[in-house]
Order: structure tokens, then C-alpha cells, then sequence
């Protein structure tokens, strides 16, 4: 990633360093550490090291492969200075404050949001005039968006914040230690403009990407220490939370935020609603007195086949969401709906060829979901 620095381990000897991009000398790279560009990608990175007490010797380091680099910057958490402290009296304690979210006056509360339409490439960065046009195509029916990654999701919530609507900022974590990292820095320096409501660190990463609860809880105290005063969450699936040894990420929320799909669960959709709100029970007993709010659910309105008793088709989509947002108004839950546009490339990643379909969820508040 850019700010990513390579660095020899020899300190002892007077060394002379010349650094190539695929064995062509990088101009000016002449110093015992090379700051990764964006020119960088997808090329070999080698050091040429010679030493004046060996004249004619040259050694040279082995390769180093730079993969993809995302198209933010990011700026690596350093540790605060240490200064020692003038009184006795302990330092206030920075705790979130809650969010208020408005009345919902028939808009939904929350859409779970992507930018991009089927002729896009998936997960690529789009221009910010393209990303602000799409947001005002569900602007008049939601009052607040919801990211799943930061690199492809910073103007998402810079516009929203701008259009007086409620934010939730994700970061994409997974086992990629690296791109984790880049992700939650990313996270971190959108927080600290004051555009974020709700940051989400990882969307079902226990269940699908290859983290522990201890490695998630460790990434979100990464952000409670960097940005004290916003709220964090991780979104995690109810199977994943209910199970004991993943009870201790609700500890490290500030909101525990879950996604619910009856359908993946394979009920019938006469059983839908009150799966959901068995479920939602539950986990409202697993939480106390912190809030629960639902990060994912819907009903697809098309696929290939069933899953088990679930049927994706538009008229069970629109009872789903009916029912669901007739019962969380009258409770006043916080509702999290997947999702805004068609995922084409999904098909076949979930099964049934029904994911793309999930976004016409929305169909009740947004006509422009009914895309062919």
C-alpha cells in the first residue's frame, strides 16, 4: 500500500542501495528505505546493495511482489507520545454518544448500499459525480446509508453526511492482514472528519472471511482508542452470534448490529417475520441494555430454485418487507435493508443464482430497483 516502506535489516556496514521496479533502476531510489507509489503495482521490487569494503561486490535482494493498491490513502496508526502526566486528577473518559435516528416519516431507515450498476466493475472506485448521482437516485426514500468497505465507499458518506442523513461507514476486513489494516485506517481517518455515525469494522467476517471474535475485537479497540468519541460495531450473522464462544464481540460494540435472513435460513415465508423476531429476541437477551439494531435482511425476488421452503419470488419480496417494516416501526427498531442495486456478479456465489436479486427488497420505496 502506499506508505508502505521496505526496509533492509543491515545497519553496520557502509552499504550503497539502489532500488529496481522489474530490474530497471527507480530514479532517485537510492536510500536504505523505499516508499511504495502507485506505479509500483503488480511489479517486482528489488534492492541492489554494494559496500565500499568490498568494491565490485553487489548483492542483490530477493524479489518482492506489490500486489493491488488501494486508491486511498492511508496514514498507519502511531502511537500517541508518552508525557508524563502534570495531575492527580484522572483523564474524562471519551464514551460515544447515542445516535439519534429521526422519525422515519414512511422513508426507510437505513439502505445497505454499493454504488455500482451491473455494467460496473465489481468493488472498483467510481467516480465521485457517478456515486453522488446514485445516491440521490435513493435519497427521497431513506434517511440513512450504510457502506460495506471504505476505499470504494469515502464520497458514499461524505454526500449522504452533506444530505442531513444518518452514516454508517464499513471497513472490508478479512484474513488479508494487510488490506485489513488499510481498511480500518481508512475507517479511522473518514471518522475523524466527523462525517460518521456508525462505524461497522467487517461485515460477517467470523462466519465467511476468515477472523476470530478475539482478531475482530482486536481491530475494533484498534478504532475505540483512534476515534473514541464515534460508535463501533461489527456486523455478524445470527448463527455467528448466537454460538458462545463469539458472545464476546457484543461486549466490544457499542451497538450490536446483525444481519437476519429467514430466507438463507430456508423458512417458508408464512414463517418469515416470526423467525425474525424470534431471532431478534434472542439476541436482545444476549445484549442487555445495549441496543440491537439489524444490519441485513430481505427476500430475493427471483432466482433459479428454492432454498429449502424460501421461494425468491417479487410477491413473497414484498410481504417480507411489508410485514418487517410494519413491525420494526411499531417497535422501533433500527432497520439496516439490503440492499440498493442489482448484483450481478453475485449469481453463483450464494447459491441459486438469487443474490443479485436481494435489492429489489426495496421495491415498495424505489422503482429505479427494477432494473432488467
Amino acid at each position: 500500500h502506499p506508505g508502505q516502506e521496505v526496509v533492509d535489516p543491515s545497519k553496520h556496514v557502509p552499504l550503497t542501495f539502489s532500488w529496481k521496479r522489474d530490474g530497471v533502476i527507480i530514479a532517485g531510489a537510492s536510500n536504505l528505505g523505499y516508499l511504495i507509489i502507485a506505479d509500483d503495482e503488480d511489479t517486482e521490487i528489488t534492492c541492489s546493495i554494494t559496500t565500499s569494503t568490498s568494491p565490485g561486490t553487489e548483492v542483490v535482494s530477493d524479489p518482492i511482489l506489490i500486489g493491488a493498491i488501494f486508491e486511498h490513502p492511508v496514514s498507519p496508526l502511531t502511537p500517541s507520545p508518552v508525557v508524563a502526566p502534570t495531575s492527580t486528577t484522572p483523564a474524562p473518559v471519551v464514551t460515544p454518544a447515542p445516535i439519534v435516528v429521526p422519525p422515519n416519516n414512511g422513508k426507510l431507515d437505513i439502505l445497505d448500499f454499493s454504488p455500482h450498476l451491473a455494467e460496473d466493475t465489481p468493488f472498483s472506485v467510481l467516480p465521485d459525480e457517478t456515486v453522488r448521482a446514485r445516491v440521490d437516485l435513493v435519497a427521497p426514500y431513506i434517511r440513512g446509508i450504510r457502506t460495506f468497505a471504505c476505499y470504494n465507499g469515502l464520497e458514499t458518506i461524505r454526500y449522504a453526511k452533506s444530505l442531513g442523513m444518518t452514516t454508517v461507514a464499513g471497513a472490508w476486513m478479512d484474513s488479508r492482514r494487510g488490506e485489513s489494516q488499510a481498511e480500518l485506517n481508512c475507517l479511522i481517518n473518514l471518522a475523524k472528519t466527523g462525517v460518521v455515525d456508525l462505524a461497522v469494522v467487517g461485515s460477517e467476517v467470523i462466519t465467511w472471511n476468515g477472523l476470530s471474535a478475539s482478531q475482530i475485537i482486536d481491530y475494533i479497540n484498534q478504532f475505540k482508542a483512534a476515534v473514541p468519541d464515534v460508535p463501533v460495531t461489527t456486523a455478524v450473522k445470527y448463527e455467528a452470534l448466537i454460538q458462545t464462544q463469539n458472545h464476546q464481540v457484543i461486549a466490544a460494540c457499542d451497538i450490536v448490529y446483525v444481519n437476519f435472513y429467514s430466507f438463507w435460513s430456508g423458512y417458508h415465508i408464512e414463517q418469515a417475520l416470526s423467525v425474525l423476531i424470534q431471532e431478534y429476541g434472542d439476541i436482545v437477551t444476549l445484549s442487555g441494555d445495549k441496543p440491537v439494531w439489524i444490519s441485513e435482511t430481505g427476500w430475493p425476488s427471483n432466482g433459479s430454485c428454492a432454498n429449502g421452503a424460501a421461494v425468491p419470488n417479487a410477491a413473497n419480496q414484498e410481504r417480507y418487507l411489508s410485514e418487517v417494516l410494519e413491525w420494526t416501526t411499531k417497535q422501533d427498531i433500527v432497520l439496516s435493508w439490503f440492499d440498493a442495486f442489482e448484483a450481478p456478479y453475485k449469481d453463483g456465489s450464494e447459491g441459486c443464482n438469487v443474490a443479485s436479486h436481494v435489492c429489489r427488497s426495496c421495491m415498495l420505496y424505489c422503482s429505479f430497483c427494477h432494473q432488467s
